[in-house]
C-alpha cells in the first residue's frame, strides 16, 4: 500500500484515501534498514526523537521526509544507493531539498556508509543541525 500511494502521489483521491485509512501509511515506522540504523543511532546518542516518514506540505506539494524535527524545522534524509542512485532520484532529491530550504527547513542527507561507519560524525552533524535551527528561530524573533 505504501508503494502504491507513493507512486500515485499528486493524483486525484490519494489525499482522501490516506484520510480514510486513519493515519498516513508508513508514518512513524522506519521503512528500511538504513532508517532503522539512523533511528537507533539517534537513540544511543540521546538526540531528540524525530518524527519518522512524515508528510509535509511544501510549496503546494506533499512530500514524505525520512526524519523531521518540527520545532527545529530540521529534516534528515538517509540515502541508500539502491533507491537514490538514479538520475531521476538525483534530480528529485535536489528539487525536494531546494523546496524545503526555501520554505525555511534545514535539510541534511546521510549515506549508508556515514550512518554505519561514521556515527560520531552523523550525531555531531545532527546536533549542529538542531542547534543551528534553534539559534536561527531565536534570532528571527
Amino acid at each position: 500500500m505504501d508503494e502504491l500511494l507513493a507512486r500515485a502521489r499528486g493524483r486525484r483521491g490519494v489525499r482522501n484515501l490516506r484520510a480514510v485509512l486513519g493515519s498516513e501509511v508508513g508514518e512513524g515506522t522506519p521503512r528500511s534498514e538504513l532508517e532503522r540504523r539512523f533511528l537507533a543511532l539517534c537513540r544511543r546518542a540521546r538526540l531528540p526523537r524525530p518524527a519518522v516518514n512524515q508528510w509535509l506540505a511544501i510549496a503546494g506539494e506533499e512530500m514524505q521526509v525520512d526524519f523531521v524535527w518540527h520545532a527545529a524545522r530540521a529534516v534528515v534524509e538517509t540515502d541508500g544507493f539502491r533507491t537514490h542512485g538514479t538520475r531521476q532520484a538525483f534530480r528529485r532529491d535536489r528539487r525536494r531539498d531546494r523546496l524545503l530550504n526555501l520554505a525555511g527547513w534545514r535539510v541534511v542527507r546521510f549515506t549508508w556508509d556515514e550512518v554505519t561507519a561514521e556515527p560520531t560524525h552523523v550525531t555531531e552533524a545532527v546536533r549542529n543541525l538542531l542547534a543551528g535551527s534553534s539559534k536561527a528561530a531565536r534570532s528571527a524573533q
